[in-house]
């Protein structure tokens, strides 16, 4: 599946709107014909809404792993 469009500027200002008159993310979801889950995300984030998250850059993992040996472990015998 793919992904919907996000909020236009004209859809965030109905729903910051319709929030402050005491309407529920349910119900405003179904006056903009919008999942109940886009209205609940922007609500949560609205500084960050429709940026993309760049998060931790991974790691390099040749560069890890040169040199190192790989040591698989084993069960220790139990010491009595």
């Amino acid at each position: 599946m793919g992904r919907a469009k996000q909020l236009s500027c004209t859809e965030i200002g109905k729903v910051q709107v319709l929030k402050e008159e005491g309407y529920s993310n349910r119900e405003i979801a179904r006056r903009l014909n919008r999942s109940e889950f886009v209205i609940r995300s922007y609500l949560k984030n609205k500084e960050n809404y429709g940026k993309l998250y760049e998060g931790v850059p991974k790691r390099n993992r040749t560069n890890f792993l040169v040199g190192r040996a790989f040591v698989v472990p084993r069960f220790a015998a139990k010491s009595a």
